[in-house]
């Protein structure tokens, strides 16, 4: 007999963990799918998956039966299954580059963030991986036909660049230096894992933003024109209500935090205010702006995930329109160091504008995928050439 403690919310749960990270190739189905919002799930692997939301460990699959047994279980909870023969064939919506991380001695969150942003910057914001500390593991091959990148491990340098601040020496996660101009545009990054959230202990987080505000005036003092983003990622482990603090449904922005996630009141409480403190540290515009305010800043929850190394970033928080969601973070410090750098700086713009990649490249073919953390890029390649320039005709 199935659990009975497995809840609607649990399961709920379980299917956008399984959307998101896709369907082992030994738990798909045979005759029968869970059909949810055009998606199609095992519905005996989703079981499995919402037990161990529910209880931390994932049930094992020979303790129950799939079939009959899972479909009535899910059936009585409201959820349609049909007779299907595909498998089972979610997985991650539109698969986008994911890289692997620059080798760190610690490995620890923030060494992982370093890979993940120093390889969009050149797959995303077409900057020279030469540019960039840590050097990412991408080398490009120019040729008349353009720029190819590849996947190179050993191209990688974990080391990071030491710039002048106004009071000490400051060494942000991340620096695009162009040379014989400077440092361009950086990223510092605060990882902080395993956040518990148990009965009278709720973190606070608020006071930690005066030494990022700090951290910001020490380096817009020396460069006024820098391009600085900061992103947070917090790891939640434990929470006080057995259903997760990251829930499907949207939870952030300034006015909406989401009814489910709000049995962790406390918890989500003291997010908000982070969240909302931390949005008024972002969206530095002019160089003679505020030097305490970030071109743009990031938050981002990160929950555990039995198929990845580091867990799963949630796609849900804060709500995509929010001024803190980390995609919005990276298309808004490259949309401002354009304005500051390549639009209002013709005389250098043949330096300082971003390349264009070939779509041919063979790493944008190859879309390694070591682990299930972080995904959406839009590689920034040439425009598809018409037809007739494909083909060869006149």
């Amino acid at each position: 007999m199935l659990p009975a403690h497995i809840t609607n919310a649990h399961i709920d749960e379980a299917i956008r963990r399984i959307i998101h990270d896709g369907v082992p190739p030994d738990r798909s189905s045979r005759r029968y799918c869970l059909v949810t919002s055009g998606e199609h799930l095992p519905p005996k692997y989703a079981i499995s998956v919402a037990h161990r939301v529910a209880t931390g460990t994932e049930l094992a699959s020979r303790l129950f039966s799939g079939g009959q047994e899972s479909n009535r279980f899910l059936r009585q909870r409201g959820f349609d299954v049909v007779e299907c023969d595909c498998g089972g064939r979610a997985g991650p919506p539109t698969p986008g580059i994911r890289f692997p991380a620059i080798p760190t001695q610690s490995g620890d969150l923030v060494g992982y963030l370093r890979g993940y942003v120093a390889s969009r910057l050149v797959i995303e914001g077409g900057f020279d991986p030469d540019w960039i500390r840590p050097r990412p593991p991408i080398t490009v091959d120019r040729n008349r036909h353009g720029s190819f990148l590849s996947h190179d491990p050993d191209a990688a340098k974990p080391d990071r660049r030491i710039l002048p601040g106004a009071l000490k020496a400051a060494r942000p996660d991340v620096t695009v230096t162009i040379p014989a101009i400077g440092p361009m545009l950086a990223l510092s990054l605060e990882g902080t894992e395993d956040v518990a959230v148990t009965p009278g202990r709720v973190p606070e987080m608020t006071g930690r933003l005066e030494r990022f505000a700090g951290a910001c005036v020490n380096l817009h003092m020396i460069y006024p024109a820098l391009v600085y983003g900061f992103w947070h990622v917090l790891g939640v482990s434990q929470v006080q209500d057995p259903v997760p603090v990251t829930l499907a449904d949207p939870v952030g922005g300034p006015g909406d935090h989401g009814d489910r996630a709000s049995r962790n009141g406390e918890f989500v409480a003291e997010l908000r205010r982070y969240h909302d403190a931390l949005a008024r540290l972002s969206e530095r515009e002019d160089i003679r702006d505020e030097p305490s305010r970030h071109e743009a800043c990031a938050l981002t929850l990160m929950e555990p995930s039995a198929g990845s190394q580091r867990g799963i970033l949630n796609p849900n928080y804060p709500e995509p329109g929010s001024l803190l969601h980390y995609n919005r973070m990276f298309r808004r410090l490259l949309a401002v160091y354009d304005d500051r750098f390549v639009n209002s700086m013709t005389a250098l713009s043949r330096t300082t504008e971003r390349r264009v990649w070939h779509r041919d490249s063979p790493l944008l073919a190859e879309a390694t995928v070591p682990d299930g953390v972080l995904a959406e890029m839009e590689p920034r390649v040439e425009e598809q050439p018409p037809l007739s320039a494909r083909s060869g005709c006149e």
